[in-house]
């Protein structure tokens, strides 16, 4: 499953995003493993303990990402991780990996990973957040600005290398609430179902019925 989410952010706060943080002083990808972050990431990165500015902007792309009715009626999310700043120059590139099963101090547990482009596609060639499924299926993204691209954390993934340009993206994980894939899209069936059949019938019994079946269900299958 892939969750798009078109403008997740106006361009002008994208724009001003980019803007502030590329003042900044980035340093190198890094990661617990000295040896993997050499061999894999190559990039450029900003946390919200580099900066104030990094993290205000983490604040307000978390808060943007936990109350956004579409991500919150598939993905069901309980809580994330700050958000952190990348940028991919020429010759930058992240190799093939999966992410951790843990991220962030609390740890939670990634059920989901996201991006949000920050700057235009038009700004840099290359730059491909790629997906390789266990299906064989693989997915190109490379969106617009302000879009956000929610996948599950499990998935081989890479970015391919920025040959002109810089890309600016804000990357961070999510844990949901229903733990399951198959919980997670019946639940979300459920939701669009009872949607649509509100915008045709309004409050009739059958929705009444839906929302009743989807509550229970969230009771049951809802860690906390």
């Amino acid at each position: 499953m892939i969750i798009t989410i078109p403008q997740l952010l106006p361009d002008a706060v994208a724009d001003q995003i980019v803007s502030e943080l590329s003042a900044l002083a980035w340093h190198a990808g890094d990661s617990t493993d000295s040896d993997y972050a050499g061999r894999i990431k190559q990039n450029l990165e900003l946390k919200e303990q580099d900066s104030p500015v990094a993290k205000k902007y983490a604040q307000l792309l978390l808060q943007a990402i936990l109350t956004n009715p579409e991500l919150r009626s598939k993905a069901f999310p309980h809580k994330g991780k700050l958000p952190q700043f990348n940028k991919y120059t020429e010759g930058g590139a992240y190799h093939k990996h999966s992410d951790s099963a843990f991220m962030g101090s609390p740890e939670i547990r990634t059920d989901f990973s996201i991006t949000i482009f920050l700057n235009s596609p038009a700004d840099y060639d290359g730059g491909e957040l790629t997906l390789e499924y266990s299906t064989g299926e693989v997915r190109k993204v490379k969106e617009r600005k302000g879009t956000l691209v929610c996948y599950p954390s499990g998935v081989l993934h890479y970015v391919t290398p920025v040959t002109r340009g810089a890309r600016y993206a804000a990357i961070t994980w999510l844990q949901s609430f229903i733990r399951t894939a198959q919980q997670r899209d019946l639940l979300a069936s459920l939701v669009g179902l009872s949607n649509r059949l509100k915008a045709k019938e309004g409050l009739s019994d059958t929705y009444t019925e839906l929302i009743s079946i989807q509550n229970n269900l969230l009771r049951m299958w809802s860690e906390f």
